[in-house]
C-alpha cells in the first residue's frame, strides 16, 4: 500500500510540477476574486491590516511567497498549501493544522484556526482571513 501511495503521489508531483512550466509556479491555482466573495459568504474573519509585508519584494516563486507569508502568520499550524491566481498575480498561503486519526486518517485538527494569507504579486499583502475549523 505503502508503495502504490509514493508512486501516486510521485506521479502526481511530477505532473502538477510540468503544468507549472515556466516560473515553478505553485502547487495549485485558484481564483483570488473568488476566494474574496467565499471568504465573506463563509463569514470569515477578515483582516485588512496593519501587515507586516508592506514593501515590494521580488517573488521569484512559491517559496519566496510561503516566506513572506510566514511573517504574517499567528497561528500554530503543521501543513502550508499554495495558491497563484496568474490573472490577478495573487498569492494564497493557507497555513493549518492537521491531525492523525487512530485509522491513519488526516483531518483538519478541530478546534484550531486555518489561516489565509493574500499577498500580490509583488510581495504585498492585501488581507488575512481566519476560518475555525469545527
Amino acid at each position: 500500500m505503502k508503495k502504490v501511495l509514493s508512486a501516486f503521489l510521485a506521479a502526481a508531483l511530477a505532473v502538477t510540477l510540468a503544468a507549472c512550466g515556466e516560473k515553478n509556479l505553485a502547487l495549485s491555482t485558484f481564483s483570488y476574486e473568488q476566494e474574496l466573495a467565499w471568504c465573506e459568504s463563509e463569514g470569515l474573519r477578515m483582516v485588512s491590516g496593519p501587515f507586516v509585508n508592506v514593501a515590494e519584494a521580488k517573488l521569484e516563486d512559491q517559496l519566496d511567497a510561503e516566506k513572506l507569508a510566514k511573517k504574517e502568520c499567528t497561528i500554530e499550524y503543521t501543513n502550508i498549501t499554495d495558491y497563484y491566481d496568474k490573472s490577478s498575480d495573487m498569492w494564497c498561503i493557507e497555513f493549518w493544522t492537521v491531525e492523525k486519526l487512530d485509522n491513519g486518517v488526516l483531518i483538519d485538527k478541530p478546534g484550531t484556526e486555518k489561516q489565509k494569507v493574500f499577498l500580490n504579486g509583488q510581495g504585498i499583502t492585501q488581507c488575512i482571513a481566519y476560518q475555525t475549523v469545527e
